[in-house]
């Protein structure tokens, strides 16, 4: 029998937008035996750019959104808080998530993001859109969440 790659595909997009809707965490299977493991992070996107982005304990990153990107966030180590903010609805629709190794964060178009790292961090940014420095202002837009964040 063989396997239809795009029906498969279809179907993982499908269950990881359901996890995301209810906790804005997207898990994908993962496998281990004597050898090792395999951590499976994305299937079925586009990437148009991934970057190995590292954070010092309380710095803040983010304070922006994509109109058209979507983003997603690996965490390899660390811990950070989220928090994201639909930039075409109400404000206090925010969701905030406290994320540690091995979660994956999804960040649609048009949701503003602002993490502060709980620790020193590394993560993947992953996007669909290539990361041009020339685009930077069409793909990136500055938002102002304010003081949001108490102590750490």
């Amino acid at each position: 029998m063989a396997l239809d790659l795009p029906s498969l595909i279809i179907q993982l997009m499908e269950e990881c937008q359901a996890l995301h809707k209810e906790d804005g965490i997207t898990r994908l299977p993962s496998f281990s035996d004597e050898r090792g493991a395999i951590t499976n992070i994305i299937s079925g996107w586009d990437i148009g750019h991934v970057a190995v982005i590292t954070s010092k304990a309380g710095s803040i990153r983010g304070n922006h959104y994509h109109p058209r990107d979507h983003q997603f966030m690996y965490l390899v180590s660390g811990a950070y808080r989220g928090v994201h903010i639909p930039v075409d609805r109400e404000p206090w629709l925010l969701r905030t998530i406290l994320v540690t190794p091995g979660m994956l964060v999804y960040c649609p178009p048009g949701i503003a993001h602002s993490y502060q790292f709980i620790d020193d961090s590394i993560f993947l940014n992953i996007t669909a859109d290539p990361r041009e420095v020339e685009r930077f202002s069409d793909h990136t837009i500055p938002y102002d969440f304010g003081d949001i964040y108490g102590p750490i």
